[in-house]
């Protein structure tokens, strides 16, 4: 059991193509599973029962570690076909466990392989032909020897094995995962603060949980039947965060007369209505704003009021703002934008020139003193945010900043989330501290959710999916509900930054 101390085998999951090559490997070998405890960053890994179970070989502890669990401890992995390599970067990404677990239980002895391929940990090559305890396959999974080099100094984990068991802990930032109810509705209609839960049931009802207490569960609003439907469904409705607070939002009636609904999420159980129109509703100080943003946009449709005063059309009459518009030959589309911010009397907003053909969307200042309209960057911009001395923007992979005071632009962070596309970006944290960024899940996008600091450093990163309506950071811990694991997550931010 000393070796334990000083050795454990890390599995890592890779392509179908490189299973493949793993399978023309006919050397098999006799593997056990451990017979004592293992956690995780202080979960318990249930080992009868897991798809891909720690085992054992040459007295030696072999983990396997899958896509979620590789990244839930801090590490990435990328297979590159051309060169036949598994590649294991060391990245700090962070990520919720995601257990993988079979219908019946595991038997004591199995059968492993000894694969042939090479892999890189950190840039190093590791020769499997030369190793005294070879990377292994077990149930297509690379299972991968780690030395104390490999796990404490290219990894920096703390393991330690007593007569609890086995436990890893990794440096990344941990999140704290929250079940949720089994009546919830499947829509991954679910928010949290630092307050409650909130989530749809089955039954149309919009549900209140205690962070802190989850025993404590009750009804705050009852959804309406859908108008247009079969009769007995609920209106499709979307819970979203907004600076820490909780809101409800749904559309009852037809695509173009019906009405969009906006309600608040009062932390003592009552609701109330925000506006009823499809119509985003903005106040600064004195000062309120609306625009339309339902089907069928024209220009000339932003309108501001004052107190004890009528709405009026502010801006150049010839753009349609709130809008990302975009143009790809001769047709021309988009959706709304909630990127709107009043800054020293100045409105800024994203607008897009209908009356000139080679006009992209982009961020556009409004003086409301003199109505004057200008665009303020050349670049296409399709989302923007404040945190009232600097506009966030991001354009083709990289994040500027650019200052309202000098009106000077420059970069922000430069390697951010190569060969991605941003969703949506907000600053966030109760001293505007924090810039997240979403990004759209496709197969290029390595992280999900990024975090970054005043500084422009990236101090959080998951491969995990949300959605920015679903994400808040009240003192420097990040809320989220995590579409990857269906829990909540909370992250403390302050262990990195």
């Amino acid at each position: 059991m000393k070796k334990l101390l000083t050795l454990m085998i890390i599995g890592v999951i890779v392509s179908k193509t490189a299973v493949y090559g793993l399978a023309a490997q006919t050397d098999f070998i006799n593997v056990t599973l451990p017979s004592f405890n293992i956690t995780l960053n202080g979960l318990e890994i249930n080992n009868k029962e897991s798809k891909y179970p720690l085992i054992v070989y040459k007295d030696i502890t072999y983990f396997p570690m899958t896509y979620n669990a590789c990244r839930f401890l801090g590490i990435e992995t990328f297979w590159k076909e051309s060169s036949k390599e598994l590649n294991i970067e060391t990245t700090e990404i962070t990520a919720a466990y995601k257990p993988y677990t079979n219908s019946t239980k595991n038997s004591n002895k199995y059968k492993a392989i000894i694969p042939n391929f090479s892999i890189i940990i950190n840039g190093n090559t590791v020769d499997n032909s030369k190793e005294k305890y070879p990377l292994l396959s077990f149930r297509d999974i690379t299972y991968f020897p780690m030395t104390w080099k490999y796990s404490v100094d290219e990894f920096g984990w703390q393991y330690n094995f007593n007569s609890n068991g086995l436990s890893i802990n990794s440096d990344n930032i941990k999140l704290k995962q929250i079940n949720l109810p089994k009546d919830r509705d499947k829509k991954d209609n679910v928010i949290a603060n630092d307050k409650f839960i909130y989530y749809e049931d089955v039954n149309g009802r919009i549900m209140q949980i205690n962070l802190y207490d989850t025993t404590k569960i009750k009804e705050v609003y009852k959804l309406p039947i859908a108008e247009y439907g079969d009769g007995d469904s609920y209106v499709w409705a979307n819970l979203l965060m907004d600076e820490g607070n909780a809101f409800l939002s749904y559309h009852q009636g037809g695509a173009t007369m019906g009405t969009e609904y906006l309600i608040s999420l009062n932390d003592d159980g009552t609701t109330t209505v925000v506006n009823d129109a499809r119509v985003v509703y903005k106040s600064f100080e004195d000062k309120q704003f609306r625009y339309y943003i339902g089907p069928a946009p024209g220009e000339n449709n932003l309108f501001m009021k004052k107190a004890h005063s009528e709405w009026k059309n502010i801006g150049n009459p010839n753009y349609l703002y709130g809008w990302i518009w975009v143009t790809l030959g001769n047709s021309a589309g988009g959706g709304g934008s909630k990127d709107i911010h009043l800054i020293n009397g100045e409105l800024y907003i994203l607008a897009f020139d209908m009356k000139n053909n080679s006009s992209t969307t982009s961020i556009y200042k409004i003086n409301l003193n003199t109505n004057e309209t200008s665009r303020i960057l050349d670049k296409e911009i399709l989302a923007f945010t404040t945190d009232d001395n600097y506009l966030y923007y991001e354009s083709e992979g990289v994040i500027y900043k650019y200052s309202i005071k000098t009106k000077i632009e420059e970069v922000y962070s430069s390697i951010v989330n190569p060969n991605a596309s941003l969703d949506e970006m907000k600053v966030m944290g109760d001293k505007n501290q924090y810039l997240v960024c979403t990004f759209i899940e496709t197969p290029e996008s390595k992280y999900r959710i990024m975090v970054l600091n005043k500084d422009g450093e990236i101090i959080f990163k998951t491969s995990d999916t949300s959605e920015i309506d679903k994400i808040s950071i009240i003192d420097d811990s990040i809320y989220f509900y995590n579409k990857t694991t269906q829990t909540i997550c909370i992250g403390d931010l302050k262990t990195i930054n």
